[in-house]
C-alpha cells in the first residue's frame, strides 16, 4: 500500500469509526493530503475535501455503508485553491466551497454533483471562509476584511468589519442563533447580531480580543454557551457566550476570553515539533524539556504551567534537570550550558566546550554530570567543574547512559549491542556484556545497576544481570514494535515502553517484572497518548508520576503510583491527589541583591520625606477646618431658632387639623353604622334562605333511603327466588343425565360380553361382524359424549350466569354504601357552611377592628410625613452645604490616597527584596554547614591515616625483633598484607576532587615517603637475615651433612 493510500484510510478511520475499517479496503478514492472535513446537521453525511493535485470531493453516508455516495473534482492542479467545504444548516444535499476567487454551490442530484447557478460579484475577491445561518442565508469572508452576504443564492449586501481593522482578513466564520461570529487574522473576535434598522441586516455587538496572535478556527458548543479559538501560535482560548451580555462600550474586552493550552513545543526550522529531551526535578515540581524549535521549557506539572523559557541559536540535543530544580544541563551541536534558574528566567551560568554531545545527566546525588560524545563519557565535578574520569569503552556510538543510586558507576549502553558498567574510581569497566547481531536503542536499569534491560530494532526486550553475568532475550506478548526509550520505576516491577511506529499514533505501554510473568494486565498497559513517535520518557523520583514526550510536541504526565495494584494500568495525572510538599528555594543573582538595597534606601529616604509632608499638611488643614466647624455651629443654631419658631407654627396647625378629623372621623362612624346594620339584615335573610334550603335537603335524602331500601328487598328476594329455581332445574337435569349414563354403560359391557360369546362360538365371520359392531357403538359413544360436553357447557352458563347475578347483587350494595357515604358528604357539607357562617360573622368583626386600627394608622402617618416633609428641608439645605465642603477635600483625600498606593508598592517592592536577601543568607548557610561536615571528615580521615601508621609501625617493629626465618617470614607477610589493603580511607578520586588539589599532593607526598621508609627497612632486614642464615648454616654444617642442612633451610 502506498503513503497517499495509507494516508486516505488513516483519514477516513478517524472519521468513521474503527468498526468499520474492514470496508474501506476497497475504496477507489484517495487523497494526497486533506484540505477540510465537514459533517451534515443530521449527522448522516461525511464529506472530505482532498488538496493538491487532485482536489477530489467525496461524500459518505454513514447509515448505508463506507462506500462513498459521490463525488466531484473540484479544481484543477493549476486551478484556484479550495479553502473550505460545508453542508447547508436546513438542506444536508446543498453542499457550499469556497477558495481563492471560487465560490461555487452544489446540489446532490441521483447520486452526481450539479452546480447550482449563483448570482455573485463580478470580479470575486479571495474567499477565505464562509458559514450557512439558521435560514437561507450564508455569509463569506475575504482577505480584503469585507463579509459578503448571500440570501436565497443571491448577493444581498457587502460590510466591512470595523475601521480599526480594515487591512485585515476575516479567518473564519461561525453561526449561532442570533448571528453569527467571525475572526480577523490580529487576533480579534466579532459578534454579530441581527438588527432590522441596518442596511446590511447585522450589526457588531461585542468585540473580544485573544492577544496578538492569528486566530485560524473557531468552534461553538450546541449549547451556545461556550466558544472555543485556535491561534496561530498553537494556542486555545475559550469564552463563555452566556456572560458576554454583562459587556458594554466600544473597547474590546480581554478578560471574557480565558487560556484553554497552549502547544508544548513549535515546529522548528526543519518544521519538526519533536521533544528530544525531558527531565523531572526532585525538591521542585518541575519538569525541563527541549526540542526541535531550539527552545528550553521549564514545566510546572502541579500547576499545568509554563514556568520559564528560553531560545538558542544551535539545535539542541539534550537536556539534564538537576535534583534540587536550580540548575540545568542542556547539549547542543556545539556547547554543553549550565543553566541557573534565577526566579521566572533560565540564566547561562557557564559554558562548556564540547562537540556532538548526545547524552547529559546529573547524578543521584547531583554533585556531579556526565555527558557524553559518540563513544566517549565525560564525568565532571558540578562544583569545581574538574574532569574525575574519562570513560571509553567501544568503538560503537552510546545510545543511552545510567547513573546507579550512589553515584559511583555509570551504565553505558551502544548500538552495537555492548552493555558496560563502569566504576568511577577505578576507571575501567566493572562489568561488560556483548549482544551480537542486534541494533541496541534504549536501556533501562535498576537503581544499583544489577539489573539491565535493553531493547533493540526487533522489539526484543533482553535481561542483563551485572552480578551473574546472565543474559536473558524476552519478547513482549503485545507485539514485536520496536520502542524509541523506555524507563524502569523505583519499585522494579514495571517498565514503561514507548512506541516509535512512524506516521501513525503510539502509545506507551507498560510491562510487568520478572519478564517470565505475565507481562501485561488490565485494560490500560496501553494508553495512545501521541499522534507520532514517542521520544523521551521520564518518571518521577518516587515512581509516582510518569512524563512522555513525543514527536508531536505534546508531554504527557501519567499517574503511575499504583500501578503494581492495578494491574500495571496508568491513568492521567489528577492534582488533587498524591500532594507532594516540594522546596520553596530560588536562586537570586547578585547584581539584584544590590539594586535591591539601594532602591531600599531610595524609597525609605523618600517615604520619609512624603512623612514629614503629609504631616505638616494634616497640621494645616486641621486648623483649617476647626475654623469652618466653628462657623457652621454658629449658623447650626440661628436655624435652630427659626425652626422653633416655625415647629410651634405647625404645633398650630396640627391642634387645628385635629378638630376638623375628629368631625370627619364621626361622620365616618354613623356612615358605618348604617352599612353594619344593612349587612347585618342581609346575613339574616341569605341564613333563613339556606336553612329552608338545607331542610328540603333532608326531606328529599329521607325519600331516597326509603325507595332505595324498598328496591333493594325486592331486587334480594327476586333474586333468591330465581337462583333456587335454577339450582333445583340444575340438579334434577344433572341426574337425568347421570342415569341415562349408566344406562349407556350397563348396556355397553352387556353387549360386549355378547360379543365376546359370539366370537368364541363364530371365529371366521367374528372379525368382520366385530368391526362392525364396534364401529356402531363408537359412534354411540361418540353421541354421548358429545350429549356430554354439551350438557356441560349448559352447566358452565349457568354457573356463569349465577355469578353474574351475584356481582350484581354486589354492585347494589356497592350503590347503597356510596349513597350513604353521599349522604354523610352532604351532612358533613352542611356542618362546613355553619363553619363558614361563624367564619363570615368572625369576620365582620375582625375588618370592623382593622378599620379602626387603619384610619388611626393613617392619622399617624399624616403627622409623620408633615414631619418628615419638614425634615427633609432642613436635611436638603445641609446637604447642599455639606457637599459644597466636601468636594475640596475628597479631590484632597484622591490625592492622599494616591500617594499611599505608590508608597504601599515601594514598601511591597522592598519586602520582596528583603525575601531574596533572607534566601540568600539561608543557600550560604547551608554552605557553610557543608564546609563543616568536609572539614569533620577530612579530621577522620587524618585519624584514619594516623591509625593505619601505628598498625605499620607496630608490624616493624614486630619484624626487626624477630631472628628466625620462619617468625621472620610471618612478619613480613603481615607487613605486607597492612600494606596491600584494596584503598587507603578517604583517598577516592570523588574526595580529593572535593578536598582539592593541594590536600591531594600532600597525601600523595606522605605515601611515597612512607612506601620509600618501608622499601629500605626491608632491604635492611633481608641482609640480616642472609647473614643470620649464613651463621646458622655455618653452625649446622659442623654437627650435620649438607643434605640435612638444606631441607632445615626449606631448599
Amino acid at each position: 500500500m502506498s503513503r497517499t493510500q495509507r494516508d486516505a484510510k488513516f483519514l477516513l478511520t478517524m472519521i468513521l469509526g474503527v468498526k468499520r475499517c474492514a470496508c474501506m479496503r476497497s475504496l477507489p478514492y484517495f487523497f494526497c493530503q486533506v484540505v477540510c472535513v465537514a459533517f451534515s446537521a443530521d449527522s448522516k453525511y461525511c464529506l472530505a475535501q482532498g488538496g493538491h493535485p487532485e482536489w477530489n470531493l467525496v461524500l459518505w453516508a454513514f447509515d448505508r455503508n463506507t462506500q462513498p455516495i459521490a463525488s466531484v473534482k473540484t479544481s484543477t492542479d493549476s486551478g484556484p485553491i479550495v479553502r473550505q467545504v460545508q453542508f447547508s444548516s436546513q438542506d444536508a444535499l446543498i453542499i457550499s466551497l469556497t477558495g481563492d476567487k471560487l465560490l461555487k454551490i452544489l446540489r446532490l442530484v441521483d447520486g452526481h454533483f450539479k452546480v447550482v447557478q449563483l448570482n455573485s460579484q463580478k470580479d470575486p475577491p479571495n474567499y477565505l471562509c464562509h458559514c450557512w445561518l439558521f435560514d437561507d442565508e450564508f455569509v463569506t469572508g475575504t482577505e480584503s476584511g469585507e463579509i459578503l452576504l448571500f440570501e436565497g443564492l443571491e448577493f444581498k449586501s457587502a460590510f466591512s468589519i470595523p475601521a480599526t481593522e480594515v487591512h485585515s482578513a476575516v479567518n473564519c466564520l461561525v453561526s449561532h442563533s442570533k448571528g453569527f461570529i467571525c475572526c480577523s487574522c490580529s487576533g480579534m473576535l466579532y459578534l454579530y447580531e441581527r438588527a432590522r434598522d441596518e442596511k446590511t441586516g447585522f450589526r457588531c455587538k461585542y468585540k473580544l480580543c485573544a492577544g496578538a496572535s492569528s486566530i485560524i478556527h473557531l468552534a461553538l458548543s450546541p449549547s451556545e454557551e461556550s466558544l472555543l479559538c485556535a491561534t496561530e501560535s498553537y494556542q486555545i482560548y475559550t469564552a463563555a457566550l452566556s456572560n458576554i451580555d454583562c459587556l458594554r462600550g466600544e473597547e474590546p474586552c480581554l478578560e471574557c476570553l480565558d487560556s484553554l493550552s497552549s502547544s508544548f513545543q513549535n515546529p522548528g526550522p526543519s518544521g519538526s515539533s519533536r521533544v528530544v529531551g525531558i527531565d523531572v526535578s526532585v525538591w521542585k515540581p518541575w519538569i525541563a524539556t527541549c526540542g526541535e524549535d531550539r527552545f528550553l521549557r521549564i514545566w510546572n506539572y502541579h500547576q499545568k504551567t509554563a514556568e520559564s523559557a528560553r531560545q538558542f541559536a544551535h539545535r539542541l540535543t539534550t537536556v539534564s534537570l538537576h535534583p534540587c530544580g536550580l540548575f540545568v544541563l542542556l547539549g547542543c551541536e556545539e556547547n554543553l550550558f549550565q543553566l541557573n534558574l534565577v526566579l521566572n528566567a533560565a540564566c547561562i551560568g557557564r559554558e562548556l566546550f564540547g562537540r556532538s554531545i548526545t547524552h547529559c545527566s546529573f547524578s543521584s546525588g547531583g554533585q556531579r554530570f556526565a555527558t557524553t560524545t559518540n563513544t566517549l563519557i565525560y564525568v565532571h565535578s558540578l562544583y569545581t567543574r574538574n574532569l574525575v574520569a574519562m570513560l571509553r569503552g567501544d568503538d560503537g556510538q552510546i545510545c543511552d547512559m545510567k547513573w546507579d543510586k550512589n553515584d559511583q558507576r555509570i551504565l553505558s549502553v551502544t548500538r552495537n549491542g555492548v552493555i558496560v558498567v563502569w566504576k568511577l574510581s577505578w576507571g575501567a569497566p566493572e562489568y561488560e556484556e556483548a549482544i551480537s547481531h542486534v541494533l541496541l536503542k534504549t536501556a533501562a536499569a535498576t537503581p544499583d545497576l544489577t539489573s539491565i534491560y535493553t531493547m533493540a530494532d526487533d522489539g526484543r526486550l533482553r535481561e542483563a544481570h551485572a552480578d551473574t553475568s546472565r543474559l536473558a532475550a524476552t519478547s513482549s506478548p503485545m507485539s514485536h514494535e520496536p520502542a524509541s526509550c523506555m524507563v524502569m520505576s523505583r519499585s522494579r516491577d514495571t517498565i514503561f515502553v514507548g512506541g516509535c511506529c512512524p506516521r501513525r499514533p503510539n502509545s506507551v505501554r507498560a510491562i510487568s517484572l520478572p519478564l517470565g510473568s505475565t507481562c501485561i494486565s488490565g485494560t490500560n498497559a496501553e494508553y495512545v497518548c501521541h499522534a507520532s513517535e514517542v521520544s523521551t520518557l521520564a518518571i518521577l523520583h518516587d515512581s509516582r508520576l510518569l512524563f512522555s514526550a513525543g514527536a508531536d510536541g505534546s508531554v504527557a504526565v501519567f499517574d503511575v503510583s499504583n500501578a503494581a495494584q492495578r494491574g500495571n494500568s496508568f491513568s492521567r495525572h489528577d492534582n488533587a491527589s498524591h500532594a507532594t510538599e516540594f522546596s520553596d528555594e530560588i536562586l537570586v543573582a547578585k547584581a539584584a541583591i544590590v539594586t535591591g538595597i539601594h532602591e531600599l534606601s531610595t524609597h525609605r529616604a523618600r517615604v520619609d520625606g512624603l512623612m514629614a509632608k503629609h504631616d505638616y499638611q494634616v497640621r494645616l488643614k486641621q486648623t483649617k477646618y476647626d475654623d469652618r466647624v466653628k462657623l457652621i455651629l454658629e449658623q447650626y443654631h440661628v436655624e435652630a431658632e427659626r425652626d422653633e419658631h416655625e415647629r410651634l407654627q405647625l404645633l398650630n396647625l396640627k391642634s387645628d387639623l385635629e378638630l376638623e378629623y375628629q368631625k370627619r372621623l364621626q361622620a365616618l362612624e354613623a356612615k358605618l353604622d348604617i352599612g353594619k346594620q344593612q349587612l347585618r339584615r342581609c346575613y339574616e335573610a341569605t341564613n333563613e334562605a339556606e336553612t329552608l334550603r338545607m331542610q328540603t335537603l333532608l326531606d328529599l335524602q329521607d325519600d331516597w333511603v326509603r325507595s332505595w331500601t324498598q328496591e333493594t328487598q325486592e331486587l334480594c328476594a327476586s333474586h333468591k327466588q330465581r337462583a333456587s329455581r335454577l339450582h333445583a332445574c340444575c340438579a334434577d337435569e344433572i341426574q337425568h343425565e347421570q342415569h341415562q349414563q349408566n344406562a349407556v354403560i350397563q348396556e355397553t359391557l352387556e353387549v360386549r360380553i355378547a360379543c365376546k360369546t359370539m366370537a368364541s362360538l363364530v371365529e371366521t365371520d367374528g372379525d368382520y361382524e366385530t368391526a362392525q359392531v364396534r364401529q356402531s357403538y363408537q359412534a354411540k359413544l361418540m353421541l354421548e359424549h358429545a350429549h356430554t360436553v354439551a350438557l356441560r357447557a349448559d352447566n358452565a352458563a349457568m354457573k356463569s350466569k349465577s355469578s353474574s347475578m351475584l356481582q350484581d347483587v354486589d354492585n347494589q350494595r356497592d350503590e347503597s354504601r356510596a349513597l350513604h357515604d353521599r349522604l354523610n358528604e352532604q351532612a358533613d357539607a352542611i356542618k362546613g357552611l355553619e363553619r363558614e357562617i361563624q367564619g363570615h360573622k368572625k369576620e365582620i368583626r375582625e375588618r370592623e377592628a382593622t378599620l379602626a386600627d387603619k384610619d388611626r394608622r393613617i392619622f399617624e402617618l399624616k403627622q409623620k410625613n408633615q414631619e418628615l416633609e419638614k425634615f427633609k428641608f432642613v436635611l436638603d439645605y445641609k446637604t447642599r452645604e455639606l457637599k459644597q465642603q466636601i468636594e475640596p477635600r475628597e479631590t484632597e483625600i484622591s490625592g492622599l490616597l494616591r500617594q499611599f498606593g505608590e508608597m504601599e508598592l515601594e514598601l511591597g517592592q522592598y519586602h520582596t527584596a528583603n525575601s531574596s536577601l533572607d534566601l540568600m543568607i539561608g543557600e550560604l548557610r547551608l554552605k557553610m554547614t557543608s564546609l563543616y561536615k568536609e572539614t569533620d571528615h577530612h579530621r577522620k580521615t587524618m585519624s584514619a591515616y594516623a591509625e593505619d601508621l601505628i598498625v605499620l609501625r607496630m608490624a616493624l617493629r614486630e619484624c626487626s625483633e624477630l631472628y628466625t626465618h620462619r617468625e621472620l617470614k610471618r612478619g613480613i607477610q603481615k607487613l605486607r598484607d597492612v600494606d596491600t589493603r584494596a584503598d587507603w580511607p578517604g583517598c577516592s578520586p570523588a574526595e580529593s576532587s572535593i578536598t582539592g588539589r593541594n590536600g591531594a599532593n600532600t597525601l600523595d607526598r606522605d605515601r611515597q615517603l612512607l612506601e620509600r621508609n618501608k622499601k629500605t627497612l626491608l632491604q635492611n632486614r633481608l641482609c640480616h637475615f642472609q647473614m643470620h642464615v649464613q651463621e646458622h648454616g655455618k653452625l649446622l654444617a659442623l654437627r650435620h651433612p649438607p643434605s640435612v642442612i638444606l631441607t632445615q633451610l626449606g631448599y
